[in-house]
């Protein structure tokens, strides 16, 4: 896969995420299906740090899921700035829906209770690898 060469090229995948409705960074179902919000998710986390400024732009802008996903392409950049953008979401009472891949469903939670949950967790990779129901995980009754 060719990526672009500057975050302005990648305005489809940065809209994708600026309007998301549910967290997923890996495929789903039994077939691995591939979501819309994964493949954007990855074209621009290709970037890297030159996805920064737009990523910033997300984390204040964006969808409730927009939010967590510019927290997540900022924690992949620099583990600092990640977790300054998960501090900055803590007390965000939003809802969204985040799903940790395979077959397990998604769990409703706020952006605040999951940007605590990764931050108490050291990192989203860790607080994405859960066994069962996720403590970030808020019950649908």
């Amino acid at each position: 896969m060719t990526l672009p060469s500057h975050p302005s090229q990648c305005s489809a995948a940065l809209d994708v995420l600026r309007h998301a409705s549910q967290v997923t960074i890996h495929t789903v179902g039994f077939v691995a299906q591939r979501l819309p919000e994964m493949s954007a998710y990855e074209e621009v986390r290709g970037l890297g740090a030159a996805a920064r400024e737009d990523l910033h732009q997300l984390l204040r802008d964006g969808s409730p899921s927009g939010r967590v996903f510019a927290a997540l392409l900022l924690e992949a950049i620099d583990p600092e700035e990640g977790r300054a953008a998960w501090m900055s979401l803590r007390n965000d009472g939003e809802f969204t829906a985040v799903h940790c891949g395979g077959c397990m469903p998604h769990y409703p939670t706020t952006v605040g209770a999951f940007a605590s949950a990764v931050l108490d967790a050291g990192g989203a990779e860790s607080a994405m690898a859960v066994g069962g129901v996720p403590p970030w995980s808020i019950s649908p009754d």
